[in-house]
């Protein structure tokens, strides 16, 4: 049963070696209390009260104040003595070590600023001493020399009054927070030397003098000590020994937890000046906003930094540097150590749950054992961490992270991982978890696989109890080739790589013997031979370096252009009034560029295109920054969307960031420009504008599987503000046209999904759908058998309109629609369902709703004719007002593709409010289909 001692008075109560497990001890009053070796894992000292007996406080705090008291006294005093010395009768022995003296003091208090305390006091003391010796030698031990060695002595002592002093001043401060009162006392002790030294009958004939000394001493003194007093509390490294010194002492008779296992004890909101944790285990014990801990002892433990003390009570570390600092067991739950450095730090054990280390620095850091539940990641660098299998990556919300803490020799490259777009949920955590169970094998000059297989063999049979496989081979370019090896999780990963290391030399070495005892068998063919070894594994590491690239080939289907004669045809067949350009952009990346470029283009008068390649250039700065773009846009959604739910004012969403996203915007449209301005492209875009009239509507289709393509804002594209008319529309390399059942209907029938409408009111866009001139039907939050039940509808439908929730993974390939406030659904889990609507006429598919690229996608293997979503997460505000402009001009007889480009340019009208809005709404079009008019849907 756990112990409650909460809100007890427990004063002075010795609990010295007892078992207080789980003991609740929050309010108690432990001043004076004895924990020294008592097991107090997970005890709750939450506001407790620690520290010294009201008893002890009183004495100590007496004993300080005399001291101080006296200090002034003894300086004044002191003062006047050194100032009698410099009577007329020592005048002929003052005239250098006047000078000496006061250069001394200049000079003490010089060093006192910009040296250790200590080692001014040395020095000090070691001048005063010279002075004597000086004196001594000089004139002999004479009685005239008295003066002057008698003050050399003063001055030994005046030094020790200020070390005395400042201690006492430190002290009152530690044990009872008195510095000023000690400052006061002092300068009475002073007052009273002062009357001592006007009226004693000692200093009648040099009275002016000792005044002189008595003043100088008094203000030298109390000033010097108050300095070093405040500089030692207020942690200052030059004298911070002196402020140890106090708490120490200060802590003798307050609560002792001095080698006591404290392992996650709570100690929040506690008061623990004068305590006493030298030598305590205090893993992952809880400090939060403890109070007065700088007041307490803490040799031995991470308390005594600090920089580590405040983290641990604040858990503000944001900016801040921790290099190499020890936060092994630090309980950090919450912390924000935004774009902290902790290179080299140990944080074993450490307990960073929720804590945000976004952009923080973590290379070389030792987290074996450490929890990141929930923790903040993105952007951190973790390059050559160490991390084990009982490392806590659960949770833990990172869109990207950096391998490298810098970036590689003339580039930016710091091995940003994703390469490209950001993780989806989980997938960091299992990216770590691979790496916890994998062995880099690094070769850096090629693999010799003649001695490769040979050494992975043997590594094999020694460790039979091991399952060993290789898990993949990766060539990184300029010889480089990793060979990962899988292992259990609690693998010593070192041992394995260490043995196999060996093998293959011993393999390599075995290799070259053979070759050499040819060599020396035959002298005559050394050159053949030695030319033979060398294509022999250049061969080898030519393989190696293949062997990615014929592993791709392998994998990957073969690429289906979409320049055949069968999809031409199926485009020729279809009746057409308006101009027609596929741009298609075959193979290729932003890394490497796109080396194939088809531009196929028809015309109103010619069924059959023209076809035009071109090139485009590597680009991979303009994905990073479209990835920064969408970072930054993503965030403001994130924060409008607290703003809507709290009922805030849309005004008040609207601050710096849109600034920042405008900015961002403005430089992607150059840099897409620029690109699209290449050399290489530029034939393209010459024939596109000699072929085109600028006053007619144009139809600009971009092909392509790269997500990075297709995520990219096409529409800003320089053509595109000379073509008023023409529109941008993303299609898939595969396409064919539908096989359609006949099916008559009176009336446009259109299908409306509303489903989860968390957070948004999508009444607007039933209210919207209802005052058109056609057939509408809602289901409201419906189940899949319900939703599957209206798509197989005999009648048919000819547009399908979903209103709610809906997102993407990042890679584009699949997507969800959330149906109702559970339920979500992919389009494969509608393929049979969709796939008999579109044979029965559906020819449009819009969906009002966030992040609909996945959907496209899917959709687009199903063949249906044209598809509008909106690309990234979109405003409910934008949603409908686009739905509404894009439904009144196409229902007014505007063309499908004028009708989505007026209705996305009038967004603009949002974009003091929600930037970027333009951009949003897309067409995902089947080449192989003839974009529908209002008109024609009514007469089918």
């Amino acid at each position: 049963m756990t112990q409650d001692f909460s809100g007890q008075n427990l004063r002075g109560r010795n609990f010295k070696s007892q078992d207080f497990t789980g003991a609740n001890f929050s309010y108690a009053d432990i001043r004076g209390a004895n924990f020294t070796d008592s097991i107090l894992i997970g005890a709750n000292f939450s506001h407790a009260k620690a520290g010294l007996p009201s008893q002890w406080k009183f004495l100590l705090l007496a004993f300080s104040l005399v001291v101080a008291f006296l200090a002034g006294f003894a300086a004044a005093v002191g003062g006047a003595f050194v100032g009698s010395f410099l009577a007329t009768k020592y005048e002929k022995f003052f005239t250098y070590p006047g000078i000496f003296y006061f250069i001394a003091c200049i000079g003490f208090i010089s060093l006192l600023v910009f040296k250790e305390v200590k080692s001014v006091f040395t020095l000090s003391m070691g001048i005063a001493f010279t002075f004597i010796l000086v004196l001594t030698f000089s004139f002999g031990l004479s009685v005239e020399v008295a003066g002057p060695v008698g003050f050399a002595l003063v001055l030994i002592l005046i030094l020790a009054f200020i070390f005395a002093l400042a201690l006492a001043l430190t002290f009152a401060e530690a044990v009872a927070e008195k510095f000023t009162f000690a400052v006061t006392l002092t300068l009475c002790g002073s007052a009273i030397g002062l009357l001592l030294v006007t009226f004693g009958p000692k200093f009648a004939d040099v009275r002016a003098g000792a005044a002189i000394g008595m003043l100088f001493g008094t203000y030298s003194v109390t000033f010097i000590s108050t300095y070093i007093s405040w500089r030692a509390l207020a942690e200052d490294i030059r004298f911070l020994w002196l402020k140890n010194l106090a708490v120490e002492y200060a802590a003798i008779k307050g609560t002792y937890f001095q080698g006591s296992d404290l392992t996650h004890a709570n100690f929040t909101k506690a008061t623990l000046n004068n305590t006493d944790f030298s030598n305590a285990n205090l893993t992952r014990a809880w400090f939060n906003k403890a109070q007065k801990l700088d007041r307490a002892k803490a040799d031995n433990t991470i308390l005594a930094k600090p920089l580590i003390r405040d983290l641990l009570v604040t858990g503000n570390g944001a900016g801040k540097s921790y290099l190499g600092a020890n936060l092994k067991g630090a309980n950090l739950i919450g912390s924000d150590l935004n774009s902290a450095n902790l290179k080299g730090a140990n944080i074993s054990e450490a307990n960073f749950q929720a804590a945000n280390l976004e952009a923080a620095n973590l290379t070389l850091t030792e987290a074996i054992g450490t929890d990141f539940t929930s923790a903040q990641m993105t952007g951190a660098s973790l390059e050559a961490w160490n991390i084990k299998s009982n490392t806590n990556l659960d949770n833990v919300d990172c869109r990207y992270i950096y391998l490298l803490e810098s970036s590689k020799p003339g580039t930016d490259d710091r091995e940003r991982r994703p390469n490209s777009g950001e993780f989806a949920p989980g997938e960091f955590t299992k990216l770590f978890q691979e790496v916890l169970t994998t062995v880099d094998l690094i070769f850096r000059n090629g693999v010799d696989w003649k001695a490769f297989i040979p050494a992975f063999q043997q590594v094999q049979v020694e460790n039979e109890d091991t399952e060993l496989t290789i898990q993949s081979i990766e060539n990184k370019g300029d010889g480089v080739v990793v060979v990962r090896v899988s292992v259990p999780p609690d693998t010593n990963k070192e041992k394995i790589h260490r043995e196999f290391t060996q093998n293959y030399e011993i393999a390599l070495k075995a290799i070259e013997e053979k070759y050499q005892a040819k060599l020396e068998s035959k002298d005559e063919q050394i050159t053949v031979y030695r030319q033979q070894l060398e294509d022999s594994r250049q061969r080898e590491i030519q393989q190696s370096s293949n062997m990615e690239k014929i592993i791709d080939i392998l994998a990957k289907p073969a690429l289906n252009v979409p320049v055949n004669e069968s999809e031409v045809q199926a485009i020729a067949e279809g009746p057409t009034a308006v101009n027609l350009v596929i741009l298609t952009l075959i193979s290729g990346d932003f890394e490497t560029g796109f080396p194939f470029v088809i531009a196929q283009i028809w015309t109103e008068d010619e069924r059959l295109p023209t076809q035009h390649p071109g090139e485009l250039p590597p680009a991979p700065y303009l994905v990073d920054f479209y990835h920064l773009w969408h970072s930054q846009y993503n965030r403001f959604i994130e924060v409008e969307k607290k703003a809507a739910r709290m009922q805030k004012n849309i005004i008040q969403v609207t601050n710096a960031s849109e600034f920042t996203i405008d900015k961002l915007a403005e430089e992607l449209e150059e840099k897409l420009n620029k690109w699209l301005n290449a050399e290489q492209f530029r034939l393209i875009d010459r024939i596109l504008r000699e072929k085109l009239n600028r006053y007619d509507e144009v139809q600009v289709i971009i092909q392509s599987q790269n997500i990075d393509v297709r995520r990219l804002p096409w529409h800003l594209w320089d053509f595109f503000k000379a073509y008023r008319k023409a529109e941008i529309a993303l299609s898939s390399p595969f396409y064919d046209r539908p096989l359609k059942t006949a099916v008559t209907r009176d009336r446009i029938r259109i299908l409306s999904i509303l489903g989860d409408d968390k957070g948004i009111n999508l009444n607007k866009d039933q209210e919207l759908l209802t005052h058109l001139d056609a057939e509408t039907f809602f289901i409201v939050k419906s189940s899949r058998q319900e939703l599957d039940e209206q798509l197989w509808d005999e009648k048919g439908w000819d547009i399908l309109c979903f209103s709610g929730h809906s997102s993407s993974e990042m890679d584009g390939s699949t997507g969800y629609i959330y149906i109702n406030d559970t339920d979500k659904l992919s389009i494969p889990d509608l393929k049979n369902a969709l796939s008999t609507a579109i044979e029965r006429g559906l020819q449009i598919a819009i969906f009002n709703s966030c992040d609909g690229l996945g959907l496209a996608n899917q959709l687009a293997q199903l063949h249906i004719p044209q598809i509008i979503v909106f690309r990234e997460l979109v405003p409910n505000v934008v949603a409908q007002e686009f739905l509404k402009n894009f439904l009144t001009a196409f229902a007014s007889g505007k063309s499908f593709y004028l009708a989505v480009r007026e209705a996305r340019e009038k967004l603009e009208a949002l974009e003091n409010y929600f930037p970027c809005a333009s951009w949003l709404p897309v067409i995902c079009q089947n080449p192989a289909e003839v974009p529908p008019t209002w008109r024609s849907l009514q007469n089918p």
